[in-house]
């Protein structure tokens, strides 16, 4: 028998750790190698993920394909898609990667969908009226399809505004974009302090926040002067109302559009920093800055609680699983403020998150995210092409 000694022990305890070690460092290896050109918004594959949205925006997908239980958030999920491949398209512009026109065709092809009715029927049915034919009525506030659609639209007037020589986005798509940030202007003006409604009866500060940042991009992208006093009204209102003073985080949700009804979240609140990025963007950062409180790294890789520490809570189907107190949706959004606010620490570490739970696959140049489906590609494509601030305020930084 070996006599026991130092170098022994040492010997035996390295083959013990270095495989433990691995165990737990081995995959934040892996996904930060995976994620590497996700880091540094790799142009190719950027494009890799265009094209593979094409599968889902060239008309095919329908709404049979989304099963979530729950006829409205299928028609929600539907309508999501679309929104958000939009915003990728006009962000991949924006940095550079696809060209003026090409961007503005595909978002065209977005709006078609947006407007055409099987899309907006899951607003019309609890509405049980039209958005579009309701845009005069000022006490059918439709909040949630205006709001999301609208951005979109804004966006891509702005691209425009920046390249006039591109074409690519309808005379209907300019007209409506005029009629519906109009409309949404006078509903706030008229509705001020309160939300718009969601639903009828239904108040979420994340879809007003969609709708004014959609009026800010808009009134920016025409060089609109006319709302300015709304959108200073409604900042300071949101600053005075929404935000909930211990956690920096906006509410989820409200009763008859004045009281908070649920406490402050990660999910809505990194989504309306995203969406703000681009109308008010030091409100942007300061609830961003809320947000990245609340994130963990374990065993490197990112993650973002749903609610602040020390609550119970379950969660629901805007925060996606919870999983030890981390929200599947607060950690996925989280990534375009992380980008947008320069946090790349942060950014490396939600990125090897995504590129685990997301499972990427990449065939035939397309670029997707197996665990996702259309919605989870869409808003993966528009948090992975989100801009840096100073890209999507150039004129601020001279």
């Amino acid at each position: 028998m070996k006599p026991f000694t130092t170098q022994r022990l040492v010997r035996n305890l390295c083959c013990f750790l270095f495989p433990l070690l691995s165990l737990f460092f081995l995959p934040a290896w892996i996904c930060t190698v995976l994620s590497g050109k996700l880091l540094d918004q790799d142009p190719e594959t950027i494009r890799e993920m265009s094209k593979g949205m094409t599968r889902w925006t060239d008309g095919t997908l329908t709404l049979d394909d989304l099963s979530t239980g729950n006829a409205l958030f299928d028609g929600e999920w539907f309508f999501g898609t679309f929104q958000m491949a939009a915003m990728g398209y006009g962000q991949s512009c924006i940095l550079g990667v696809l060209e003026p026109e090409t961007a503005l065709e595909r978002m065209e092809e977005c709006f078609v969908l947006l407007r055409s009715a099987p899309v907006r029927e899951f607003d019309v049915r609890i509405w049980k009226s039209d958005p579009l034919e309701d845009l005069e009525i000022d006490t059918n506030h439709h909040v949630a399809y205006l709001g999301y659609y609208n951005l979109a639209m804004s966006l891509a007037r702005e691209i425009q505004r920046r390249h006039p020589e591109a074409r690519g986005i309808s005379q209907e798509t300019v007209q409506l974009n005029d009629a519906i940030s109009r409309a949404l202007a006078r509903r706030f003006q008229l509705e001020h302090p309160d939300l718009l409604q969601t639903y009828p009866g239904q108040y979420y500060p994340v879809d007003n926040v969609a709708a004014i940042a959609s009026v800010g991009l808009y009134a920016k992208a025409t060089d609109t002067v006319e709302f300015d006093g709304i959108l200073a009204a409604w900042e300071q209102s949101c600053w005075d109302l929404w935000v909930d003073k211990s956690s920096g985080l906006l509410y989820q949700s409200a009763i008859k559009g004045r009281d908070p009804l649920d406490v402050g979240r990660v999910s809505g609140t990194a989504l309306s920093a995203y969406f703000l990025a681009y109308s008010h963007p030091e409100l942007s950062a300061e609830l961003s800055a809320s947000c990245f409180s609340l994130s963990d790294a374990p065993l490197g890789f990112g993650m973002l609680r749903e609610y602040p520490r020390g609550s119970r809570r379950n969660g629901d189907i805007d925060s996606g699983p919870i999983l030890f107190g981390y929200g599947v949706t607060a950690t996925g959004v989280s990534i375009s403020n992380a980008r947008i606010h320069g946090e790349k620490n942060l950014l490396r570490k939600l990125l090897r998150t995504a590129v685990l739970a997301g499972a990427p696959a990449r065939s035939q140049n397309e670029w997707h995210w197996i665990t996702g489906g259309s919605i989870g590609d869409a808003i993966l494509f528009a948090m992975m092409t989100a801009p840096p601030l100073d890209l999507i305020h150039p004129e601020e930084g001279r």
